[in-house]
Formats: structure tokens, C-alpha cells, sequence
């Protein structure tokens, strides 16, 4: 008679996240960052609003994880990484030329806060981009691509900025048919991002609410 033995746990430690790594996540950060005060003065018309674009450095956080991230944790920690490099990119770059007076810490500390949150939610769609099976690349892509359709639906909403909305929600309507792997993965995640920028549009009015409330405190 055999004895039933159950199966071996696969015990082989994962590879860490090396120190390289997470130093190109802060450089990758900062370089958004002070990137985006750069085209602050370059960019005309209604492309300039992507340089003062949350999407838009998501979009770099997402970009990075989807290269360097290996599981969804590495991809959660790297999220972040470049989401506050690009923070301290930002505001030490204006402190630096002068727009930003040195003592007013109260907008990092704000959007830091807002990074810890965004931060592993789009490094975690990165990592599912780049390794998942087809139906979490649906997701992934259409969570992207739903931040910008939802900015887009913001600033026509709450700024009437017809010009800007539609830059941005021409490049939320893209991203599918940009990064789809397939004919019908592209219809899939075209149809998802419109459902999912709804809902991340009442997540914008919250949180520019929250944001108001503090700058304002």
C-alpha cells in the first residue's frame, strides 16, 4: 500500500529587488517630475495641460513597472518609488528655479499622500501588463486608459476646457488600440476603459475635494 504524500511547495526564494532597481524607480521619478515643470513652458495650447497631468506620471509609473517588475509586490514598491520621485522631481525642481518657495511643503506632502495610493494600484496594472494572461491585461490597460478618459471627463466637467479634454481623452481612447495584443483584446479593453473612467472620474471629484479642503486648511 503507497502512502499519499501531498504535492511539494515550490520553495524557491524569489530573486530580492535590487538596490539598481530601486535606484533607477527614484532617477526614473525624479526625471518625470522635473520633466513635466520643464514642458510646464514648452508645451502650447491645450497640450500643455499634459505637463500638469496626474495621468500623465501615472502613465511613467505604469511604463516602468510593465519593464522592470517581476511579480505584483515588486511592481506595488516600484509604483511608488517613481511616483514620489516624481513628486520631489517636481517640487525640488521648482524650489530650485525659484517657482516654488522652499518652505511651502504642504503640496508634496499632499501629492506624496496621493502617490502611496496610486502607487501600487498602477505598478500592480504595470506588472499585470506585462506578465498577466489576456483577461488581467484587459484590466491593466483599461485602468490606464480610464484615468485619462476620467481626467478628460473631469476637466470638461469642472473646468469646461474643451481643448484639453479632448488631448486627454484622445490619448485615454488610444491606449487600448496602442498596447492591445490582439484585435479582440483591443475591443475588449476599449469598452472596459470607458466603463472604468466613470468610475474613476468620482474618485477625481474626491479626491480634488480632499485636496482642496487641504490646501485650503
Amino acid at each position: 500500500m503507497r502512502t499519499a504524500y501531498p504535492p511539494r511547495r515550490d520553495v524557491t526564494p524569489r530573486p530580492r529587488l535590487g538596490s539598481a532597481t530601486l535606484a533607477l524607480a527614484v532617477a526614473a521619478g525624479l526625471a518625470i517630475g522635473a520633466a513635466t515643470l520643464l514642458f510646464q513652458k514648452l508645451l502650447p495650447g491645450a497640450w500643455n495641460h499634459l505637463a500638469n497631468s496626474g495621468a500623465v506620471w501615472v502613465a511613467g509609473a505604469f511604463a516602468f513597472t510593465a519593464w522592470r517588475a517581476r511579480h505584483p509586490k515588486e511592481g506595488a514598491i516600484l509604483g511608488v518609488l517613481v511616483l514620489i520621485g516624481a513628486v520631489v522631481g517636481y517640487y525640488g525642481s521648482a524650489m530650485l528655479t525659484g517657482v516654488q518657495d522652499v518652505t511651502a511643503l504642504r503640496g508634496p506632502a499632499i501629492w506624496s499622500g496621493v502617490a502611496l495610493v496610486a502607487g501600487p494600484v498602477f505598478g500592480v496594472a504595470g506588472f499585470a501588463y506585462r506578465r498577466g494572461p489576456a483577461v488581467v491585461r484587459v484590466v491593466a490597460v483599461a485602468l490606464l486608459a480610464g484615468l485619462f478618459i476620467a481626467e478628460a471627463l473631469y476637466l470638461l466637467a469642472e473646468f469646461s476646457y474643451l481643448a484639453e479634454a479632448v488631448v486627454t481623452g484622445a490619448i485615454g481612447l488610444g491606449i487600448p488600440f496602442a498596447l492591445g495584443r490582439s484585435d479582440v483584446e483591443r475591443r475588449w479593453t476599449a469598452g472596459a476603459a470607458g466603463l472604468v473612467g466613470g468610475a474613476l472620474l468620482v474618485v477625481l471629484f474626491a479626491v480634488s475635494a480632499i485636496v482642496d479642503a487641504l490646501f485650503l486648511a
